[in-house]
């Protein structure tokens, strides 16, 4: 995960997250968003037009099988690519990895899934939440592409060099500022 924001769905939100994840990249990349036009904005001011960028445009409809289910999501019809920004390999234009992303965060802190009794209510303690499920997933799991790639357990952060072990809770506990911590519960 190059980058997260939690916050709602308005321009100002769409312009840091975009605007953080421009810092955090090198050299062009190929971005896929939904076609909310908040993101074209924030693209176009982030990046220029040094990006191949599109957009994903879903349509969803009933089951075909006629099931319906009362808490069941509608079922994705057809996608649309669209060209937005410079020239996006069609091939690529998907939105799948944020997508599994999204289920694992889902999984895994259950404050983000739909219809629970477990969410926070501090917004910041939502975004301390999806940062320590984040941190967890990148720097403590071993991912089973990364094992068979390189033949002993690895990690996400073991991969890109940021780390040469895997880490447990323990580690990430240790990093953390304690004096930050209890100021933050004292609100």
């Amino acid at each position: 995960m190059v980058t997260w924001l939690v916050g709602q769905r308005v321009q100002e939100s769409f312009d840091v997250f975009i605007k953080d994840l421009s810092e955090r990249v090198a050299g062009r990349i190929q971005l896929t968003t939904d076609a909310h036009s908040s993101y074209i904005t924030a693209v176009r001011a982030a990046f220029k037009h040094h990006i191949d960028y599109a957009h994903l445009v879903k349509t969803f409809g009933p089951d075909p099988s006629g099931v319906k289910g009362r808490y069941s999501p509608p079922i994705c019809t057809g996608c649309r690519r669209m060209r937005k920004i410079g020239n996006p390999d069609p091939e690529y234009v998907s939105t799948s990895i944020v997508e599994r992303s999204n289920l694992t965060l889902g999984t895994t802190t259950r404050r983000s899934t739909r219809l629970t009794n477990a969410y926070s209510r501090k917004a910041e303690n939502h975004a301390h939440a999806v940062s320590l499920a984040f941190m967890a997933y990148n720097f403590c799991t071993p991912h089973a592409t990364l094992t068979k790639e390189y033949g002993r357990k690895m990690s996400p952060a073991m991969a890109a060099g940021v780390t040469d072990r895997l880490w447990t809770m323990e580690d990430i506990i240790a990093r953390m500022d304690p004096d930050r911590l209890l100021h933050q519960t004292d609100r």
